[in-house]
């Protein structure tokens, strides 16, 4: 897959957290559309945290992404 092309199926991610948010951004970097869905009523904070420095943010692409590419 060449990123380009749109396949038209939906990937469901049965998993919240950060690996499941992160495999849907993964997911949209290649064009294919990613629902997560997480059992937990409401996020909020267990006790972990994750940084990322601004380096990693830069190699990611991160600040290239807008509110549009997160649903």
């Amino acid at each position: 897959m060449n990123g380009g092309e749109d396949l038209g199926a939906t990937i469901m991610i049965v998993v919240g957290g950060i690996g499941g948010l992160t495999a849907a951004l993964a997911l949209q970097h290649f064009r294919v559309t990613a629902r997560v869905f997480e059992q937990a009523i409401e996020l909020r904070e267990i006790g972990a945290g994750v940084t990322i420095t601004p380096n990693a943010m830069h190699a990611s692409g991160f600040p290239r992404r807008g509110k549009t590419d997160c649903r």
